[in-house]
């Protein structure tokens, strides 16, 4: 017997929906936008450890 609920029908509904995008996605672009914010976070966490906790660096 499966399990029935109301999150498992929008899993269903968001696969169906990339499938139907997936032939006009740029996967090229997609990789140096994926790319950049991988960077991005980088940068933000190497800016990060340089404050102690304290308030200050």
């Amino acid at each position: 017997m499966g399990i029935s609920c109301a999150a498992c029908s929008g899993v269903t509904a968001s696969r169906s929906n990339l499938e139907a995008v997936e032939s006009h996605i740029d996967r090229s672009q997609l990789a140096r936008q994926l790319a950049e914010e991988q960077r991005q976070r980088r940068r933000l966490a190497d800016f990060l450890r340089q404050f102690d906790g304290s308030g200050g660096p």
